[in-house]
């Protein structure tokens, strides 16, 4: 059993730059977001069935309405050249956009109401997702358009968000109740491996990735952010600043900072993992119920303001 390691950190309060632009669609509940090469941000628009994009040079959005109806598209992600991939949770399809017609082509999940929930590049030409309800981990193949499924062994496990490690193999947090657990698909074998979390009803809930290939998490039922090293096999835990924050969306910046969001104690939080420091942001909207974070080239983090229909990002300082 990896062991964990639980530290009390140095807490600061941080004084950010936030700014936030109001989406053209009135309850729009923008969800997951993603940074293309050119700094543009895309958004799944998870209350209008749209996929959105906001030029921050220009300030000016463009909404690409999805061709299924009630599709509920949810996570979001990049390929090379730009182009969009999107989970429709209610339509139980993967989606892509060509950014320069933004034309959208549908791929049906193959298990029914599988309910796909987050979609990521693996670097290798394939397109990993999770399938909440279905238990399962698909992969879709981006030249032909093939999807392939692998059952998750843990039953009920939830499959959450997921990431990619530099050999394509995808990583992912089964936050169904119970569980506990992250998981690791090999790109080559596809055989899934899994990692129990020291802390019990510990939620995990999304990964992002750093330098050294460690597998950073926001553990949302168990308050806390925490590692795991491939190298090692073990984790570490740290308690998150805020009482009952709940730990969300999570990214890495090109720095190994890393930056998540507390969803209910509506805070942006830096965590340095060379000094151990935690440095808040307060939202400056109360409840803005941000779900996920993400970062552009120039280390800016970017959000959606899922309550008030708005895109949002925090400056560092």
């Amino acid at each position: 059993m990896p062991f964990a390691l639980i530290w009390l950190s140095c807490l600061s309060l941080a004084a950010q730059t936030i700014k936030e632009w109001p989406m053209p669609t009135p309850n729009s509940m923008p969800h997951c977001v993603v940074a293309d090469s050119k700094g543009r941000i895309w958004y799944a628009a998870i209350g209008a069935d749209l996929i959105g994009r906001f030029d921050p040079q220009t300030e000016e959005f463009i909404e690409i309405r999805i061709p299924t109806p009630n599709a509920n598209p949810h996570g979001i992600a990049v390929s090379p050249g730009d182009v969009i991939w999107f989970t429709e949770q209610g339509a139980n399809k993967i989606g892509r956009i060509n950014p320069d017609t933004l034309e959208i082509t549908e791929f049906p999940v193959p298990t029914p109401q599988s309910s796909p929930h987050t979609p990521i590049y693996d670097n290798q030409g394939a397109i990993w997702f999770t399938e909440q309800s279905g238990n399962r981990i698909g992969r879709l193949h981006i030249e032909s358009g093939y999807i392939e499924e692998f059952v998750i062994p843990t039953p009920n496990s939830g499959p959450y968000g997921i990431i990619a490690d530099k050999d394509g193999n995808g990583w992912f947090c089964s936050f169904g109740i119970g569980s506990n657990r992250i998981g690791r698909i090999d790109a080559r074998t596809v055989e899934i491996k899994e990692y129990r979390t020291p802390s019990v009803n510990s939620g995990p809930r999304r990964p992002s990735i750093d330098s050294k290939g460690r597998i950073w998490l926001t553990l949302n039922r168990g308050n806390m952010l925490a590692v795991f090293d491939p190298a090692t096999g073990e984790f570490k835990e740290w308690n998150t600043p805020t009482e009952d924050g709940q730990p969300y969306g999570i990214v890495v910046d090109q720095n190994d900072k890393v930056w998540y969001n507390e969803f209910v104690g509506n805070t942006i939080v830096k965590f340095d993992p060379e000094t151990e420091q935690f440095s808040v942001t307060p939202h400056p909207n109360p409840r803005a119920n941000v779900r996920i974070v993400a970062v552009d080239s120039q280390g800016r983090i970017w959000y959606g303001n899922n309550r008030e229909s708005k895109i949002g990002v925090l400056i560092p300082e």
